[in-house]
Formats: structure tokens, sequence, C-alpha cells
């Protein structure tokens, strides 16, 4: 169902709530142009959903989530508080995030952690373990014709994302 004002339905136990749809909304939630939510959503306090936003049935999102532009979640999807996706992310059914996603919009590609246990790296369409880019980026990096500052970029970004996933680790 498209969302455009939501605080226009009653309010049930704290939250703008939904009847037919089964969804409820805490207030202060930000809902740009054509959102669209399935049944049985949860949208915590703080929220903020970008244009083009779709949310499948069950979806649970935690206080001060943010989505950005086009962001598609399958079913059952659980983002925690304070999780940040960018722009034309989608995840797919079952998905639950605890943690931010790096995402960074180089000069070629998107790039970003990938994976259930935030162990790969993809840039493009490859994707690849943090050794594995580690020890392949200038070969992958010429084999899709980027230049040499293009690729000192991208290593940039691989360095970037695997102190900040392999500290994470490294805490619990």
């Amino acid at each position: 169902m498209l969302v455009n004002n939501y605080t226009d339905w009653p309010i049930v136990d704290g939250y703008y709530y939904n009847a037919d749809n089964n969804i409820r909304i805490e207030s202060g939630v930000i809902l740009e142009s054509n959102v669209s939510i399935g049944s049985g959503v949860r949208i915590g306090s703080g929220v903020s959903l970008g244009s083009g936003v779709s949310l499948g049935s069950g979806v649970s999102l935690g206080s001060g989530v943010s989505l950005g532009l086009n962001v598609i979640l399958g079913s059952d999807v659980r983002l925690e508080s304070g999780v940040i996706l960018e722009s034309n992310v989608c995840l797919g059914s079952g998905t639950i995030l605890n943690k931010n996603i790096v995402t960074i919009h180089g000069s070629k590609h998107l790039c970003h952690i990938y994976g259930k246990d935030f162990d790969n790296i993809k840039i493009g369409c490859e994707i690849h373990s943090f050794d594995y880019w580690l020890e392949n980026y200038e070969s992958i990096g010429k084999e899709y014709n980027y230049s040499e500052s293009e690729i000192a970029e991208y290593k940039t970004y691989i360095d970037m994302i695997i102190d900040h996933y392999k500290g994470d680790k490294n805490e619990n």
C-alpha cells in the first residue's frame, strides 16, 4: 500500500495504526513520496524513508533507521535501531541487520560490505573475501579498465571497509 500521510490514522497503544493492513508507525517518522508498505510492518520513532522505498510484509524498523531513495526490503526484514542504508539497496527476505552497511559511491562503481557474516566486499558485480581483494585489487581493476588513480581510490575503500568490519569483529 502506498503511504504518504500516516498521521491521519488512529493512535493505538502509542502507534499510528492502520487496521486494514496491521501497520504500526511511531511518531516522528518521515515518509518521502511513493513509499510502499506491506502488511504487518512496524516502524520505530524517528525513522526516515526516502522516495520510492518499498517495505515487504512483516518488516520491522527500529528507531532512527534511515533508508535512502528506492531501497527495497523483502518480507520479514529486521533493521535494528540506527541502521542507515544508502539509496538503491535491496535486502532479501528474512535479513536481519544490527549494524550499518558501509556503502561508498566511488567514481566507477558502488563499493560495500557483502554477505550475511559481513565478510565479503562487493565492487560493481565482483564479490570477494577481504583477503582476495587485498591480493587481487590491481588485476581486477585493470580487467575492468580502471585507471591507476581509480585503482588507488578503490584500494582505499577496500582498506576502509576491512578496517571497519575487522574492528567490529575484534570488539565482540
